[in-house]
């Protein structure tokens, strides 16, 4: 059998995953949950020890396992001498020992890897991958003990010969295929065993009983391709005795007829009829067609014959204990199984009851419905509750995104995903192209200059090294060739950023920095709402300008794409709010006058957003009908009605779609749903969505 049907054999791919990745955390907890992987008996569970390597935000390559690690054993060496709680205290503590052992296991375990540089010695890497195996190595069954000791053996045999030192790319495919050719658990025929083995070997046994399986048309005969190198034309002309590639299918036809033809005894065929990892049937090959037809002595069946042959899915047979439950599905008592199943197994019996509401057409709690406490969630009620322009935008986007993140307070797991080919994801390279522009404009401020782009390019661009530098520090780029590439789309955005900036700022003087409220020890701002009730506002503004008639205007930056931007939609039906709210909070934060500030934009200082700057001119009919919004979108919390998002265009970026499951919903269901008459929460969420 392939190696990858045991567990060493599927820990030796999980390794060089996790290498490839420059040690990623997420590679090494993707073999520590799949059981590949035998910690020693002191270490701490894989539960924490998943949630403290997230938490210490390392990301890849070992040297950041340390440097990120002792950062949080001091982080709780201060909680824990900062608190008077002793079960808080007594917490902190068993992390704190979970820290140090965990930080002097990785030492330890890093020293025995090879570094992943650009160039890597294949010696070293055989040998770390031994090491790995041989140390900690899952092994359950006696295939999974035969693996390991099949595989050590033959790394034994390679290490003496493994000379070379590749590139890092080549060294991967090398090693690779010297692994991926290991074969477990092999033995000659023996008498009263099952001998499994390919098709096109079978022509050497002469066996009285044969089973071919897996005959569906997607591995027999199997599909034509060209070979890369030498496609068949070019095999043509080089010589008409070469093999083509598309005769491949025939030969293997030709072997299989062979081996029928030497076949004394009976013989079995099949295929799995469904493929229960993709969720599809699976069609049967030509192969069985023939064989069906040659049994029944029917030469005119075709595929919509076979279609209608019996394919049970319970095995009449009991080999193992999935066949022994499967077999009471069979059972006309069926029903008392699942009546046991479900007491014994509450989640099992809440899952049903979802599954059943989320099917009716009422709107229920299974869909977002609940009882809030008003006066902890209603923001007019509960002065300690601030609301963000982010917290609003979602709200008004999937109310029921609202209520998993803020009221169910279900977060996404947050970790680095390594990928080759990029380095900084669209957040980490916005807050650095914010830190860039803010820091330059700070110091024209201070010198009382005026961006020009003929005074200040060089200078931007030294700054934008600088700050490039610092983050590369704290998150390591995958190659060089990668942060070069970056590095001049970060440099390329900075000039855009400064033409435009030279010419806006001819009627225009900046004032405010990343001016916040709410945050840190800053007051929140205060919006009045139509009810005479108040609600708190806590954010951070990019930049507060005061134009040449006195008027203020706000600036946010925006380094994405501009497609959800349109010049003529002023609120999109509720997500796009920040540009009014921030309008009011400067205002009052600032005690200005209503109506000062006069207009706020959407600016995009890069290669993908070309500089455009899309504005909302914050007149009194504006800010009736954004005032009106807030009210609504207050409501729907007090309702304690969050339904989804009635377009799934606002599912495409959402981190939360494997918890919200829209998408399993029936359209006609969800729409009803989303209609009901009967919810206020409801119609104050579609009476949101009128506002272009």
């Amino acid at each position: 059998m392939p190696r990858s049907f045991s567990r060493p054999g599927r820990l030796v791919h999980s390794i060089l995953e996790w290498m490839n990745e420059q040690y990623s955390v997420r590679a090494f907890l993707h073999l520590l949950q799949e059981g590949l992987f035998v910690l020693p008996d002191q270490a701490p569970s894989i539960v924490r020890i998943s949630t403290l390597l997230r938490e210490a935000d390392i990301g890849w390559n070992p040297a950041r396992y340390q440097q990120q690690l002792n950062q949080l054993v001091r982080k709780y060496e201060y909680k824990i001498s900062s608190t008077s709680k002793l079960q808080r205290r007594k917490d902190w503590e068993g992390k704190w020992r979970d820290l140090l052992w965990l930080k002097d296991w990785f030492i330890e375990l890093f020293r025995k890897l090879p570094a992943i540089d650009s160039i890597i010695h294949e010696k070293e890497m055989l040998k770390s991958i031994y090491f790995i195996v041989e140390n900690y190595a899952t092994t359950i069954s006696t295939i999974d003990q035969s693996a390991k000791e099949t595989i050590l053996n033959h790394l034994d045999k390679l290490t003496p010969y493994a000379v070379e030192a590749l590139n890092r790319y080549d060294m991967f495919e090398k090693v690779s295929d010297l692994l991926n050719s290991i074969r477990i658990h092999k033995s000659a025929p023996k008498p009263g065993h099952l001998h499994i083995d390919s098709y096109q070997r079978g022509t050497y046994y002469n066996r009285s009983h044969v089973f071919i399986v897996g005959a569906d048309n997607q591995s027999f005969p199997g599909m034509p391709s060209e070979d890369p190198l030498l496609l068949d034309e070019e095999r043509q002309n080089l010589n008409s005795n070469l093999k083509r590639m598309k005769e491949k299918g025939e030969e293997n036809q030709y072997t299989m007829l062979q081996l029928l033809a030497l076949t004394d005894g009976p013989v079995s065929i099949s295929y799995c009829s469904f493929n229960v990892h993709e969720n599809r049937p699976v069609q049967p090959s030509y192969l069985f067609l023939q064989c069906y037809r040659a049994v029944t002595e029917n030469t005119l069946a075709d595929f919509k014959e076979l279609k209608n042959l019996s394919s049970p899915s319970i095995p009449e047979d009991t080999f193992d204990d999935k066949d022994y439950w499967l077999s009471f599905l069979n059972q006309q008592e069926g029903y008392r199984l699942e009546d046991q199943v479900k007491h014994e197994y509450r989640n099992v019996m809440y899952g049903s009851q979802a599954d059943k509401a989320r099917r009716m057409e009422q709107f229920t709690e299974y869909d977002g419905r609940v009882n809030i406490d008003v006066s902890e969630y209603d923001p007019r009620r509960n002065p300690n509750r601030t609301l963000t322009a982010g917290k609003l935008e979602k709200l008004a986007s999937c109310s029921y995104a609202y209520f998993l993140e803020e009221i169910l307070q279900v977060k996404p797991v947050e970790e680095y995903t390594y990928d080759s080919f990029a380095w900084l994801d669209a957040p980490t390279r916005g807050t650095l192209l914010h830190s860039i522009f803010e820091t330059f404009y700070q110091r024209l401020y201070k010198n009382r200059q005026k961006p020009s782009f003929l005074l200040h390019q060089q200078e931007l661009h030294t700054l934008a090294h600088q700050l490039i530098d610092e983050q590369k520090v704290v998150q390591p780029p995958p190659n060089e060739r990668v942060f070069q590439r970056e590095t001049e789309d970060i440099i390329q955005a900075c000039d855009i950023f400064l033409k435009e900036e030279e010419e806006f700022s001819q009627t225009n003087d900046a004032l405010y920095f990343e001016y916040s409220f709410g945050v840190g020890e800053a007051e929140p701002a205060e919006i009045k709402l139509p009810s005479n009730e108040k609600i708190l506002i806590s954010g951070k503004i990019d930049r507060v300008d005061q134009s040449t008639d006195g008027s203020f205007h706000i600036i946010d930056y925006k380094t994405g794409s501009t497609y959800n931007y349109k010049d003529y939609e002023s609120f999109k039906g509720g997500r796009q709010l920040q540009h009014f709210i921030y309008a009011l909070a400067i205002e009052q934060h600032l005690k200005l006058e209503q109506g000062a500030v006069k207009e706020s934009s959407y600016f995009f200082p890069t290669s993908e957003g070309k500089g455009r700057r899309f504005s909302r001119k914050q007149d009194a009919a504006l800010r009736k009908n954004g005032l009106d919004i807030l009210e609504k979108l207050i409501d729907v919390i007090k309702s304690g009605q969050f339904s989804m998002t009635d377009n799934p265009n606002d599912c495409h970026f959402c981190q939360l779609n494997s918890v919200c499951r829209r998408s399993f919903y029936d359209a006609d269901t969800l729409e009803a749903k989303q209609m009901d008459p009967a919810q206020e929460g409801v119609r104050k969420f579609k009476g949101v969505r009128n506002y272009d």
